[in-house]
């Protein structure tokens, strides 16, 4: 209970952007779940024994790492990866928190190497799209499919804008059609969204399509009903990064305004500029 409670605080600060508090705490909460696990190894004899809550903790120590642009945030990650079953809902969550980290480093190399076991062994864009698609519904999902979605397009393009094309490219650029071609079209709710909507419009507005764009930009506000500060300054934000990829100098100051705004009311007390750089990893 306790550690579970340190791991609530941990989000808690992450929220805020107070990475430097979330950070220490869950490295605190690594070490008591070490611990645990040697005591649980030497009550019943099995060293495996806790591992997955073990595993859990270095997971969220990586993500701690991660928002600091810590390098550190890789082999918590990678070590976290070797506590749990590989088809377990653990393993694919923590796979995904290394695919974001190697997103935000750049790391089109690395990012590659493990998409392809995410994605079930696909390397080509357009099969591990149908493979998440496929893999993400059922009685027993491999992940949640919107968020196996959000790393795809996220690695797609910032990594990889040359891979869409084709069919893909259609496909993505009609996306509600496509989640009901495919039948899940119960996924389009709810966070990450907003920020997928994002993406989309980008996308949309790189191709020239500028009424798909501002659909996509509309949506990204709309899909979530009475979000809270910190969704509405996710919302912000990715209005700003797009009126800035417009060049809406005008649009993109006032989103910035409104972003910084919801999350002072979220209890951040963070400088502007401190906030603006913070908005990374899974917040972008």
């Amino acid at each position: 209970m306790y550690l579970r409670t340190l791991n609530k605080y941990s989000v808690w600060r992450n929220d805020v952007l107070d990475f430097e508090a979330a950070k220490e705490v869950a490295e605190i909460i690594v070490i008591y779940a070490d611990e645990l696990r040697q005591m649980r190894g030497r009550l019943f004899g099995n060293e495996a024994a806790g591992s997955v809550t073990y595993g859990r903790a270095l997971s969220q120590c990586g993500q701690a790492y991660a928002f600091l642009k810590d390098t550190q945030a890789e082999e918590s990650f990678v070590e976290a990866l070797g506590h749990f079953d590989k088809s377990s809902a653990d393993y694919f969550i923590t796979l995904s928190y290394l695919l974001h980290y190697y997103i935000e480093q750049g790391d089109a190399k690395k990012y590659d190497e493990y998409a392809a076991i995410y994605f079930g062994g696909e390397k080509d864009a357009h099969k591990q799209f149908d493979f998440l698609m496929k893999a993400g519904q059922g009685d027993k999902p491999r992940f949640t499919l919107k968020f196996a979605f959000f790393v795809f397009l996220k690695g797609l393009c910032k990594l990889h804008r040359d891979r869409i094309k084709g069919s893909l490219r259609t496909d993505l650029l009609e996306i509600e059609k496509t989640f009901r071609r495919y039948h899940v079209e119960d996924q389009m709710n709810g966070h990450p969204w907003e920020i997928l909507y994002k993406y989309l419009a980008i996308l949309a507005h790189q191709q020239r399509k500028e009424d798909i764009a501002k659909a996509y930009m509309e949506k990204s506000a709309s899909i979530i009903k009475n979000g809270g500060p910190i969704i509405e300054a996710i919302v912000a934000n990715g209005k700003r990064e797009f009126m800035q990829l417009t060049g809406d100098k005008d649009a993109a100051s006032q989103a910035e305004h409104d972003m910084v705004e919801n999350f002072c009311k979220s209890g951040s007390e963070l400088s502007d500029e401190e906030i603006v750089e913070r908005l990374c990893y899974m917040y972008d």
